[in-house]
């Protein structure tokens, strides 16, 4: 494990009072195809689809364990703070990849 745990706060929806914060120091092994796959996709906002959303909640869900649902995610979750979070799951997933094949690397 490395680098600083991934943190989520769930809001109130009403009073946006911090209801609870989620904290993830590392990220599943299972998880690196989900996110290899979101990696290839073009997150720019004015492109996302409804599925591709939904997946994105499916694997913030799985990263961090299944401690809430997608629902609840959704419902009490801001939105600047999800794009940070998605950002360092993809930063800490990309950085464990090799840049290409290390056998020919001088």
């Amino acid at each position: 494990m490395s680098g600083a745990p991934i943190v989520l706060t769930f809001y109130n929806q009403e009073t946006h009072d911090v209801e609870k914060t989620f904290s993830q120091a590392f990220i599943p092994w299972r998880m690196m195809k989900k996110v290899a796959k979101l990696l290839k996709i073009n997150l720019d906002p004015e492109n996302l689809d409804e599925k591709t959303v939904d997946e994105i909640s499916g694997l913030v869900v799985d990263v961090f364990c299944g401690r809430f649902t997608a629902e609840e995610l959704e419902n009490h979750t801001d939105l600047e703070e999800m794009v940070t979070v998605l950002q360092a799951i993809m930063t800490k997933v990309s950085g464990m990849l090799p840049d290409g094949n290390p056998t020919t690397q001088a």
